[in-house]
């Protein structure tokens, strides 16, 4: 780990990630700093077989009141269309 990262899986993440990765690809995309999202990724998939990106706070657009926003139009090979989206900020995405 890079830090002092502290936080829990719930029951039956990584299959779910498993089975989803069949079908579709994955990405994270966190408002949080990449170093602490790669230290996630390396837990849930060590060996780098259904995580295939990570877009983070440094790919975020800050607003004036300091809330993080994350915008989609960086996403240039993809479709808005073909983007499923699970946030528990439901602003996260409101530029899309």
């Amino acid at each position: 780990f890079s830090g002092n990262l502290v936080f829990k899986i719930r029951p039956y993440t990584k299959k779910f990630l498993e089975v989803l990765s069949e079908f579709w690809e994955i990405y994270f995309y966190s408002s949080r700093k990449k170093i602490i999202v790669q230290d996630i990724q390396r837990i849930l998939d060590p060996d780098n077989k259904l995580i295939q990106g990570i877009l983070a706070r440094e790919n975020c657009v800050m607003l004036d009141d300091g809330r993080l926003m994350k915008d989609l139009a960086l996403i240039t090979n993809r479709s808005l269309k073909d983007i499923v989206i699970m946030d528990y900020k439901i602003y996260s995405f409101a530029l899309n």
